[in-house]
């Protein structure tokens, strides 16, 4: 099947400012209250990132709504924990199988069912998103390490396939303790650490801070490119991590997938 375009690059940018404006609810005594609410749901060990996520959803709305009244809607739907949606023309795939955190939706307007059937073409493309936690070692694992292996490489490995057939994708990393220097060093030498295990063709560079450089009680903004073997390649994934330091208690030490 054929994809029928890019994600445009004011789509893209829409994306990212509803995502970082978003965090900036999340952030706020308000969607601090709508964390707590979800890890009392949970009893006493709940998947701690997931919650955050979940009040995330809310934000994320949020802030679209207020994109829409200064007329910068995206035309499309935000998905939390929606499976990657197969191709009607094949056999399942093993890539079907994987959810990501957030899937963002964007239809393709200009073009009417009828040509969409006449030149194969799918009327949308996904943004996906992948949220993991950040910050010192818990008693069930790494939690840098996972936000590579379980995170970052989503999104060039051809079992999960995150972002296909777009030309960008997001992280969003909740940090609880530790500096983001130190955090930023353990993340890329964890790239380094997976880049070994990775097929030649594919290729992970280091991660990069924005000029905006670091926020406290904020959203510090990275990016870095990646190679695939499947489209789009290359592909740039950009990283929203958001300083959740003291924010809830670091005792709920489940790990998510």
């Amino acid at each position: 099947m054929k994809h029928l375009k890019r994600l445009r690059p004011a789509e893209e940018e829409r994306i990212l400012e509803a995502i970082f404006d978003g965090l900036s609810i999340l952030r706020s005594k308000q969607g601090l209250v709508w964390i707590g609410e979800e890890i009392k749901k949970l009893g006493k060990h709940p998947p701690i990132e997931d919650r955050v996520s979940r009040a995330l959803y809310r934000c994320l709305h949020q802030a679209r709504s207020n994109l829409q009244k200064f007329g910068r809607d995206l035309m499309g739907e935000l998905y939390w924990q929606m499976p990657i949606q197969p191709n009607p023309n094949v056999s399942s795939e093993e890539h079907e199988d994987n959810i990501p955190d957030f899937s963002w939706q964007i239809f393709e307007n200009a073009v009417t069912l009828a040509e969409q059937s006449k030149l194969d073409l799918t009327l949308s493309v996904y943004f996906h998103l992948e949220c993991k936690r950040l910050g010192s070692r818990i008693p069930s694992g790494s939690l840098n390490q996972k936000y590579v292996q379980k995170g970052i490489v989503r999104f060039v490995s051809d079992g999960h396939r995150y972002g296909q057939h777009t030309q960008s994708g997001a992280m969003i990393a909740y940090l609880e303790d530790m500096t983001c220097k130190e955090i930023l060093r353990a993340v890329n030498a964890a790239i380094e650490q997976a880049q070994q295990t990775l097929p030649p063709q594919t290729k992970i560079s280091l991660l990069s801070l924005s000029q905006d450089g670091w926020q406290t009680k904020s959203t510090s903004r990275l990016s870095h490119r990646l190679e695939r073997s499947f489209p789009k390649s290359p592909f740039t994934l950009w990283h929203f991590w958001l300083d959740l330091r003291e924010c809830y208690p670091r005792k709920y030490t489940k790990l998510s997938d």
